[in-house]
């Protein structure tokens, strides 16, 4: 019993759309022939280093100045005066910030498992003392959901612009 050349054109077709075998041009199959060899692609030169995924991953896993530090159930966060590298500005917390003994704390997305800091607060001048937190998305890939509360010390900043409270505020043109 032979199959009807429709049948065996599609099955060949099929199998080129799934990345099996290539056919030919012009050319239709013949079973006396064998078919041409798939094509394998070359092996990547192992001497060439692994290029990052975008310009702004950073990996700061092993720099100390991003180190994770804990107090007791509290992160402690830096203030810096601008977002690193390859973070952004998040929004504003949900839950409002507190300042207690020049510490400004927040409440932010926990993930479960950040290899650095994945926060990092910028202030700014004036009464009250205008603040915005930056944030590394590629600090901690855990997909879980939840709070943190991160401590950032802030009493330098409140001290010098004579502030006693903060407000969340991203300047313009900051990303």
């Amino acid at each position: 019993m032979s199959m009807p050349r429709a049948v065996i054109l599609t099955l060949l077709l099929g199998a080129t759309a799934c990345g099996g075998v290539e056919p030919s041009p012009a050319r239709t199959a013949d079973p006396a022939k064998p078919a041409d060899p798939v094509k394998t692609a070359e092996p990547a030169n192992s001497a060439e280093p692994a290029k990052p995924a975008s310009p702004a991953v950073v990996d700061r896993s092993k720099d100390p100045a991003f180190a994770l530090e804990q107090d007791g159930d509290h992160y402690l966060g830096p203030v810096r005066d601008a977002c690193p590298e390859g973070t952004y500005s998040a929004p504003a917390p949900k839950v409002a910030p507190a300042v207690a003994d020049g510490k400004l704390r927040l409440e932010l997305h926990f993930g479960g498992c950040p290899t650095w800091q994945p926060y990092s607060v910028v202030v700014g001048k004036g009464s009250p003392l205008p603040f915005y937190v930056c944030v590394d998305p590629e600090a901690d890939k855990c997909e879980l959901a939840g709070n943190k509360t991160w401590l950032f010390d802030i009493g330098a900043a409140l001290q010098i612009n004579s502030a006693t409270e903060v407000t969340y505020s991203v300047p313009a043109g900051v990303r």
